[in-house]
């Protein structure tokens, strides 16, 4: 039987200690990993889960966090801290993933960050730290990239 190739899927090959490969699927623009082989039913469930989830919208935070995690800056970095910026970027895309763009531009925003930071840090202060200073340098990456346009 020969399975139709899936757009917006992620193969990843990885080499285990004990030499086999295993080969895992993820979700190319949320990074979800996706259970069981393309086709399969579960498989299918989790990727329309994924597009369902996977915001559409253009010129707001989610639109340059996806791009960050598309980028060769991210992909660089260790796996350990990929793992990290994905799910410290998921909880920041809840919340601020809608704001456009253009919002970033006035003095106001700064506090709505601050206070998202102190909400955080009640509970966990080094987390709501993490937090801001991957945000920012999403945000960096993407002013260097609007004004070299």
């Amino acid at each position: 039987m020969v399975k139709a190739k899936i757009k917006g899927i992620n193969t990843v090959r990885k080499r285990l200690a004990d030499g086999s490969i295993a080969i895992y699927y993820y979700h190319r623009a949320s990074g979800m990993r996706l259970p069981g082989l393309p086709g399969d039913p579960k498989f299918l469930a989790a990727f329309a889960e994924a597009e369902r989830l996977r915001p559409h919208d253009v010129e707001n935070v989610n639109a340059i966090i996806r791009e960050y995690l598309q980028s060769y800056a991210f992909e660089r970095k260790a796996a350990s801290t990929k793992r990290e910026y994905k799910r410290m970027l998921l909880a920041l895309g809840e919340k601020f993933g809608t704001l456009p763009l253009r919002a970033l531009a006035s003095p106001r925003v700064s506090g709505v960050f601050l206070d998202y930071q102190e909400e955080i840090a009640r509970t966990r202060p080094r987390e709501a730290d993490n937090r801001l200073s991957v945000l920012s340098t999403v945000f960096s990456r993407a002013r260097v990239r609007i004004h070299n346009q």
